[in-house]
């Protein structure tokens, strides 16, 4: 389906994945770019909150914002399904070392289950006060310690 197959696998991680720009902006911006086959084939999704969600529970919030913001109405088409299914939540607390230990965890078993190291992609979509401490942990961690794979943006 996709017209980009070479593009190395990627792991998307939206810091203030429950927020107002994540349901408003990126995962339509992700939507779109998946149905359009703009994404990778090995591609994840790891939307991070304060709030205990299961996967299920937040694919269908992200769901109910594609049918309102998405500019593809028709959201029960099997892209959108499709789309849905390489997004997963994991609640993190930004001031708790074990919370960015516990996401390193996940994104080595999906780096795992691609069958190689994948792109990292952290997006800040938070208050610019919690930069700091997030960006710190991150480092911390060495989330992002491959300059050639990984890239940290900041809304």
């Amino acid at each position: 389906m996709s017209k980009f197959k070479n593009i190395n696998p990627t792991i998307i991680v939206i810091f203030g994945g429950t927020g107002d720009l994540a349901k408003r902006k990126l995962f339509p911006a992700l939507q779109n770019l998946y149905v359009d086959g703009r994404m990778s084939k090995k591609f994840e999704i790891i939307a991070l909150g304060r709030a205990e969600k299961s996967n299920e529970e937040f694919r269908s919030y992200v769901l109910e914002n594609l049918n309102i913001f998405s500019r593809k109405k028709d959201t029960s088409d099997p892209e959108t399904q499709k789309f849905l299914s390489h997004i997963s939540y994991h609640s993190l607390d930004i001031d708790k070392e074990a919370s960015y230990q516990s996401l390193n965890e996940k994104i080595n078993a999906i780096d795992e289950s691609f069958g190689e190291r994948a792109n990292r992609l952290f997006y800040l979509s938070i208050t610019p006060s919690f930069i700091t401490t997030i960006s710190s942990n991150i480092n911390k961690i060495g989330l992002a310690a491959n300059p050639k794979q990984d890239r940290i943006i900041i809304e």
